[in-house]
């Protein structure tokens, strides 16, 4: 379907059979929605709404028109039926709007492209392919809350299900009573919000959202986009964004007071002309800290930085293997990375489709990380790839100079959660230091994307919906090198624990080569500037070639040499001292062969 670009997402509603009975069947954030669910031989009527989030609250479209589908031509493959009713335990009235999904084993429990939706009644029926098969129903994601999900027969976990057996035109009835949820406890959180010197900072934004871990363990478990519907926000300073429990504004004095059902959740204070940031000085989303919100949590403070001044921005699209842009968190780590100094992490969104521009970037190196909302694992820029999990194959972006102007469009491969097995472990340092934000990739003996987690701050993580079988584990995070590891889900598993993995931290002069391949020298502006008593220097060396860097006061006299040799090519980092200089105007100049480039930088003392 078509429709103009905002802030929204789409509710699809069909009626089988007749244009008469409308159930809403699924939530899309973009212009399409696959229905698995359909039978050779029926006619399908379909129509769709838009959905937004306005100061009074969830808004809907009026529908689009009807449209109608026939699923013509009949399967070859026997069947058999499987038909029920859902309830409420405590009633024993019908429930409407319940998904019925059907895993499927074939040597391993695999989610069925079928599913069901129970109609007015609480009445479903599927055409299944013979085999067996573990039967869940669910309240599907985004839509209002009431019932947990369960699997048959009346119990919670999967390996406590009774399977059901599908023969050639066998007829099975399996019934669901759904617990009903309990009102959810509604806490509070609260906090101050202010500037680096501590002035509070009045009409400042503060979100209270959904972890990305949360939001990944939703889609893959359910299978839907989270984060939609009352959840969409488009917060100042970040974009277009997902899971958002509450947001609101700090009164006069920078303080803000949030009531939210209680549970884990991560916090971020925005402002125009101010750089974004999670609580506890965090710039950077795969680390943010989780909050647990109990009946009253205060003192979720920020301080918010000055955003730089600086004509340069980096914009692109995040995109999918078929070109579909994909909402994402979009990431500037500087390159190198483990840097005392120098420019920020910066992080924004993209809007709807996909598009996203990070103003104000400071000079130096870069690499762009994106990281989607649900559906993709997160993936680095590499011009013209796709997927791209390690920081080291990332380009680099040289600011200003290299790429600069050009669309920095960042390839996602998407993610195929087809099981029922929850794999976890602890990812932690040589020394034991947990590695929080440490992004965990699992790929099948095919090379399908099959499930992504991230570490919290104790170093744990989790992987929701594996099948049984071989995969490759693969582990990376800036800083740390990267590592790939095998593992193997026994057959009849549906929890691996303890799948503890160790990183290697990699030192400043490790990192000196992972970088892109130019083919000019750069020589960057130090940082600080001006400095006391230390600056960074950064340069770009097109070809192995013998380097010099030289320091020289104001009368032309060298002060120092910080290079001198031959160095291979790539992105070179150097510090500078003056601790032992008087202040005032000194030149920096670099040598790469028979180029020469010269800057200028001050110390204040």
């Amino acid at each position: 379907w078509n429709a103009p670009f905002g802030t929204w997402h789409f509710n699809v509603y069909r009626s089988i059979g007749n244009g008469s009975h409308f159930q809403r069947i699924g939530i899309s954030p973009n212009l399409s929605f696959h229905d698995e669910g359909v039978f050779p031989g029926v006619a399908y009527f379909y129509y769709v709404t838009s959905v937004a989030w306005s100061d009074t609250g969830f808004v809907e479209s009026q529908p689009s028109n009807m449209a109608t589908a026939n699923a013509n031509g009949t399967s070859g493959d026997p069947r058999g039926t499987i038909q029920g009713t859902v309830v409420a335990d405590s009633t024993g009235l019908p429930i409407e709007g319940i998904r019925i999904r059907f895993f499927r084993q074939g040597g391993h429990w695999t989610w069925s492209p079928l599913f069901a939706i129970t109609d007015t009644q609480g009445q479903y029926e599927a055409r299944l392919d013979t085999g067996r098969y573990l039967i869940r129903a669910e309240q599907p994601n985004n839509f209002p809350p009431g019932c947990r999900s369960e699997w048959y027969d009346n119990v919670s976990e999967p390996f406590l299900a009774t399977p059901v057996e599908v023969t050639e035109e066998s007829f099975f009835v399996a019934n669901f009573a759904l617990a009903t949820f309990s009102p959810p406890r509604i806490a509070s959180v609260s906090g101050l919000v202010t500037n680096e010197l501590g002035i509070p900072l009045q009409n400042a934004t503060v979100a209270i959202m959904r972890s990305i871990q949360s939001m990944d363990s939703i889609a893959a478990t359910t299978g839907d986009p989270p984060g939609l519907g009352n959840e969409v926000r488009d917060l100042p300073g970040i974009g277009y964004t997902r899971g958002v429990l509450w947001s609101g504004v700090t009164d006069q004095f920078g303080h803000y007071h949030a009531l939210v059902p209680s549970g884990g959740y991560v916090a971020v204070a925005t402002k125009i002309g101010y750089l974004p940031e999670y609580f506890d000085d965090t710039y950077d989303p795969t680390r943010a800290n989780l909050i647990t919100v109990g009946d009253e949590t205060n003192d979720i403070d920020f301080s918010l930085r000055v955003a730089p001044s600086s004509p340069y921005s980096i914009q692109g699209v995040v995109k999918d293997t078929s070109g579909n842009g994909v909402a994402s968190r979009v990431i500037l780590f500087p390159r190198p990375p483990n840097i005392t100094t120098g420019p920020l992490i910066r992080f924004a969104h993209t809007n709807a489709t996909g598009a996203y521009e990070i103003t104000n970037v400071e000079d130096g190196g870069y690499v762009v990380l994106a990281v989607p909302f649900s559906g993709y694992v997160p993936a680095f820029f590499k011009q013209n790839e796709y997927g791209i999990v390690h920081w080291t194959e990332a380009d680099s972006i040289i600011v200003p100079g290299s790429l600069m102007g050009t669309a920095i469009n960042v390839g996602l491969l998407q993610i195929n959660s087809t099981g029922i097995t929850h794999l976890s472990g602890i990812i932690s340092s040589s020394g034991g230091v947990p590695v929080v934000g440490s992004r965990i990739v699992a790929k099948d003996p095919s090379g399908q994307m099959a499930g992504f987690g991230l570490t919290v701050a104790s170093g744990e993580y989790g992987i929701d919906a594996l099948s049984i079988g071989p995969y490759t584990l693969i582990m990376d995070r800036d800083g740390y090198d990267g590592l790939e590891m095998g593992v193997t889900i026994p057959p009849n598993t549906y929890n691996v624990t303890n799948v503890n993995f160790v990183m290697n931290y990699i030192s400043m002069t490790k990192v000196d080569n992972f970088n892109e391949l130019p083919n000019t020298i750069r020589l960057d502006q130090n940082y600080p500037n001006p400095f006391n008593p230390a600056t960074r220097i950064q340069y770009v060396v097109p070809q192995n070639q013998h380097v010099s860097l030289n320091v020289y006061d104001i009368l032309g006299r060298e002060v120092v040499t910080l290079v001198d040799g031959i160095q291979k090519t790539g992105l070179k980092t150097v510090s500078f001292d003056g601790s032992g200089l008087s202040g005032g105007v000194y030149f920096y100049r670099l040598r790469v062969g028979a180029s020469t480039l010269t800057k200028t930088m001050m110390l204040v003392k």
